[in-house]
């Protein structure tokens, strides 16, 4: 269980099933993203409107977040439910979603990621690869290609986006992979080195 290691008053960072990497592209996973962080920490419930979420995310199309929102339903990701009201005597739906929160084989990410000063999509990646990282450490031992296949990404894509995240100080490249250095992507290690949160896939 989570709520063993970490300290449910923190709540600046929440965590993420690793996998959606490979399920959502930089654009779901950015809307995801904020979802989580307007959702409750310990219930994962949130009403928050599409506009907002358009306002948060910078997507200006609600249908295109009804579109990112049903398809995490259908991954499992959250319970979404629609209620009817009237306003102005309009009647209009509001939904609420149920965010599910993981147990085994999750990631840990600072709210201070969606506040940085880079691309959206780069914050989206640097979360998939955190997802392909070895267990509770920010060390990705994949290269373009692999990485690539994993997330489904083309891989120019992948070696554009790392390319500027290492321009940017969030990456550092390794001999033989990638080692995350964003403070906002949250290792979880036991000063006795093993596993704390999930098994390594």
């Amino acid at each position: 269980m989570y709520y063993d290691i970490v300290d449910k008053r923190n709540t600046k960072f929440r965590i993420i099933a690793r996998r959606v990497a490979g399920l959502l592209n930089v654009d779901e996973m950015y809307v995801y993203m904020w979802l989580l962080f307007k959702s409750g920490f310990d219930t994962g419930e949130s009403h928050i409107k599409r506009g907002t979420l358009c306002e948060c995310t910078g997507f200006k199309d609600k249908d295109t977040i009804t579109g990112y929102t049903n398809k995490f339903r259908d991954l499992g990701l959250l319970k979404k439910h629609g209620n009817n009201f009237i306003e102005a005597n309009v009647w209009k739906t509001a939904n609420e979603y149920i965010l599910a929160i993981p147990q085994i084989d999750w990631i840990r990410i600072n709210y201070g990621l969606l506040e940085e000063n880079i691309p959206r999509e780069l914050k989206s990646f640097l979360v998939l690869l955190k997802c392909l990282c070895l267990n509770n450490t920010n060390i990705c031992l994949y290269n373009y290609k692999q990485i690539g296949e994993k997330l489904n990404i083309n891989r120019n894509t992948v070696s554009k986006y790392t390319k500027q995240c290492i321009e940017l100080g969030k990456i550092k490249d390794l001999e033989s992979g990638f080692l995350i250095t964003d403070n906002n992507i949250i290792a979880d290690p036991r000063k006795d080195g093993l596993s704390v949160n999930a098994k390594y896939t």
